[in-house]
């Protein structure tokens, strides 16, 4: 029996494509007590320097808080992906090979950074931007406009009015721009 892809991209992974940095001010509490150096130990589960920080139970606390706040948001944004790939027809669960071949863990990380930007403070004009495209994107696959799999038949070859078509489309312009006004 497999167990379930609750995201395609991990805590850790998460932390190693945006920074540890980044992400501690994402999951700060109000009080602002997380620590980078507590949510690092925590997420790669290094039980020798969780030993070392000598974490109380309160820190201990809001590290687990912070951790599972990103944990959320990895497990939402990967359920709202899921919706959009249902509707392309992807059978889901997916292999760890099938991941490892589209750009799933970086749309999952990158769709969950916008879900921890849930605040004016931290959102930015190129963060929307960013996840604007991802949506648009998933939005594609669901509309089989792009195809998730390189190799699937529908992204070769085009029979009716719907599928992926691949190649330049014909415009009135030639190499050499004699059609431009």
């Amino acid at each position: 029996m497999t167990t379930p892809i609750t995201s395609y991209c991990t805590a850790a992974q998460y932390l190693d494509q945006y920074g540890a940095s980044e992400a501690t001010m994402l999951l700060q509490d109000e009080q602002h007590t997380l620590e980078q150096t507590w949510l690092v130990a925590l997420v790669s589960g290094d039980g020798d320097a969780l030993a070392d920080l000598a974490l109380d139970g309160t820190q201990l606390a809001v590290t687990d808080s912070a951790l599972a706040r990103l944990n959320c948001a990895l497990r939402e944004t990967k359920n709202l992906m899921d919706g959009y790939l249902r509707s392309a027809g992807v059978s889901l669960p997916l292999s760890d090979e099938q991941i490892a071949q589209t750009p799933l863990k970086t749309c999952n990380a990158s769709l969950a950074r916008c879900w921890l930007r849930d605040d004016d403070e931290n959102a930015t004009d190129l963060g929307s931007n960013n996840c604007k495209s991802w949506r648009a994107w998933l939005r594609d696959i669901a509309a089989k406009k792009v195809s998730l799999f390189a190799n699937d038949v529908a992204s070769t070859v085009a029979t009716t009015v719907g599928e992926v078509r691949h190649g330049r489309g014909r415009t009135g312009f030639d190499d050499q721009w004699r059609g431009y006004p």
